[in-house]
């Protein structure tokens, strides 16, 4: 019973090992399926209820486990429960327990109150409990141990990683010391600020592994470090930048947490990245009653207005989603005032209807039909129809730094076009759904290739050329993303954390992110 997770890539960090002169390796745990390394010790876990005849699991969560557990237990044919505090999982993290049907319990207080009451839970209902408290978590998540030395063809001076409940901690240090390696330097990096940091992965104010931790440490003579939410800021946009390596901020702890200047040249350090940084990058609304006036122009106070009145609500915005880069900025904004305005109407209505409350603030269905419906949709005459919830390929984005307006985008469209173009781009929509429905990825390079829009607006987006002129490793196609400057890379699933590193060196004056297609479109926390 499995998800496919394990043998994650162990990549180069170039740029990191160029300056100090020592070897630093990126250990990218986010590639398992649900984006975290949790994958490893979860599939165990579940697989032993099963064993035991349990009906459901149950764990707390900052959203990683949560993720995790939803999902195999939905592969078991169990019922997940999942308790959180409020506001600890961000978004993303919580969308993806939806998804899986699991049932969510939400209570306040910290992940350690989360913990007991899901113990407490576990004891009323007959769950199985799969925190890391579970030993099956601890031997499912030692094998990573085994692949780093496998991978680096021998065993690391100095392994670091996040710091939350300490459960990975023990699981490298068993792993290494069952295998009867020799010991090695661990550096478990946890927040300054452990109740209140921004890195939701490790915000655990008491870890449950910590005597345990210590132990492992006194073995290997690795010692617990401390970091900022700014170092841990730093790090983030630097794994980014400087290697091409997208992961939640909570994993670039590793980083932040190691002075590389001070270790003696030719040491060898592998950084453990714990999570996918897709789990952290979302647009947010949160609304509140009593709130000042709203700005009645923007988008998303616009489409709530179709729904309810914003007076007496104040709206606060995280945006993440770069704007004028092509990446439906304005789409995710209209339709977070849609789900919000819905909401406090008291109504339910569906995806179609909503496209149809705000079609005319965005100009076009494609971008909002998505934003509202999840997956890949196909859009026409205000229906909208999910038809996957994945594409042949990982979308990577080549993001530059220079913005191009949608009404400087649109103006370069021509009036008319040929009827040999016409017809050629009729025959790649259908090679595009063919595609898609099949999974394949020849058909989908071959219907990546366009003259509707992009021979127009490449001038705008010149990385989309300088891309197709040479292709990295393991890439299927190169689109524009919506109207651009953003070029989408779509690489083979194995390949795409290699393709982003290369992408990253060859275009640094840009953010290269590795995406996924979010499972489920804009909804209500």
């Amino acid at each position: 019973m499995t998800l496919g997770e394990g043998s994650t890539p162990l990549l180069r960090a170039a740029r990191l090992s160029a300056a100090p002169g020592v070897e630093v390796w990126l250990k990218c745990e986010g590639v398992n399926p649900t984006g975290s390394f949790k994958d490893r010790g979860m599939a165990l876990a579940v697989a032993k209820a099963v064993e035991a005849g349990a009906r459901a699991v149950v764990c707390a969560s900052t959203g990683n486990t949560a993720a995790s557990a939803a999902a195999n237990a939905a592969r078991a044919g169990l019922e997940a429960i999942v308790v959180h505090a409020a506001g600890g999982p961000s978004s993303s993290k919580l969308a993806q327990v939806r998804v899986t049907g699991a049932r969510l319990v939400e209570i306040e207080g910290t992940f350690d109150d989360a913990f007991a009451a899901a113990e407490e839970l576990a004891e009323r209902e007959g769950a199985v409990v799969v925190n890391s408290t579970n030993p099956d978590r601890i031997e499912g998540q030692k094998t990573a141990a085994l692949e780093i030395v496998e991978q680096l063809g021998g065993l690391p001076d100095v392994l670091a990683l996040p710091y939350g409940g300490g459960g990975n901690t023990v699981a490298y240090a068993k792993g290494f010391l069952e295998a009867g390696f020799p010991a090695l330097e661990i550096v478990p990096v946890e927040a300054a600020d452990r109740a209140a940091t921004t890195a939701s992965a490790i915000r655990i104010p008491t870890p449950v592994h910590r005597a345990e931790v210590e132990d492992a440490l006194a073995r290997s003579g690795g010692a617990i470090v401390s970091v900022t939410d700014d170092e841990i800021a730093m790090a983030w946009r630097s794994l980014a930048r400087g290697e091409g390596v997208f992961c939640e901020p909570a994993s670039a702890a590793a980083l932040a947490g190691v002075d590389l200047s001070s270790l003696a040249e030719g040491t060898r350090v592998v950084l453990v990245l714990t999570g996918h940084g897709l789990k952290d990058l979302w647009n947010e609304l949160e609304l509140s009653e009593g709130g000042g006036d709203a700005d009645a122009g923007h988008l998303a106070v616009r489409a709530f207005a179709r729904l309810a009145s914003p007076d007496g609500f104040g709206f606060t915005f995280t945006e993440r989603i770069p704007r004028a880069r092509g990446l439906g900025s304005s789409a995710a904004t209209i339709a977070l005032g849609l789900v919000a305005g819905a909401e406090v109407a008291g109504r339910s209505p569906d995806a179609e209807e909503l496209l149809a409350l705000g079609l005319d603030l965005e100009g076009h269905p494609d971008n909002l039909a998505a934003a509202l419906a999840g997956g890949v949709c196909l859009t026409w005459e205000g229906r909208v129809v999910r038809i996957a919830d994945d594409a042949p390929g990982v979308p990577i984005a080549v993001v530059p730094r220079e913005q191009v307006e949608t009404h400087a985008a649109r103006a370069a469209l021509p009036e008319t076009i040929a009827h040999g173009d016409a017809a050629f781009s009729v025959a790649r929509a259908a090679l595009l759904g063919a595609a898609v429905a099949s999974g394949s990825a020849e058909l989908f390079a071959a219907a990546a290739d366009d003259r509707l829009h992009e021979p127009y607006r490449a001038p705008q987006a010149p990385v989309l050329a300088a891309v197709r002129e040479q292709m990295p490793d393991g890439a299927i196609a190169a689109t524009l993303s919506g109207s651009g400057p953003t070029v989408i890379v779509w690489a083979e699933p194995q390949s795409a954390a290699v393709c982003a590193a290369q992408l990253t060196e060859r275009f640094p004056d840009t953010d290269v992110l590795q995406l996924s297609i979010s499972p489920t479109g804009a909804g209500q926390l």
